[in-house]
């Protein structure tokens, strides 16, 4: 993932430049979303047309900027983290992005890193067992 810093330290300045620029508007266009810090920020005042190239930015937008409701899930957080000893979990994130033998790149502690390959797995089985369910759930 690419990610070279976030526009949310220049909101006050963007809404500046809008209130005394724009007389009236009601589509607001945020090229280059990244975070989509800014899109966030004003879809209560815009409709909003957000971009960008990478997918975790689109996942973002679709979460915080076309998502207007908190979705409902019917489990609790918590259990996202819980390793069922009958799985033989991934290590990916555990592998490639914390201090061991395997990895140059060291983001998140051994610890922390298992945890994230816990969570992330479990939310894909979730995901899988919601869609054959048809729950009423947001997730994608």
């Amino acid at each position: 993932m690419r990610y070279i810093g976030s526009k949310i330290l220049l909101i006050p300045e963007i809404e500046k430049v809008i209130n005394s620029n724009v007389l009236s508007a009601n589509s607001f266009t945020d090229l280059f979303s990244g975070t989509a810090s800014v899109g966030r920020y004003f879809k209560t005042k815009f409709r909003i047309t957000s971009n960008d190239l990478l997918y975790f930015s689109y996942v973002l937008q679709k979460a915080t900027i076309q998502n207007n409701i908190l979705p409902k899930f019917n489990f609790k957080l918590s259990e996202l983290f819980n390793q069922d000893s009958s799985v033989n979990y991934e290590k990916f994130i555990f592998n490639n992005y914390s201090p061991n033998q395997n990895s140059e790149r060291q983001y998140f502690s051994n610890e922390n890193a298992l945890k994230i390959d816990i969570a992330r797995q479990n939310i894909e089985y979730l995901r899988e067992k919601i869609k054959f369910q048809k729950m009423n759930i947001f997730i994608f």
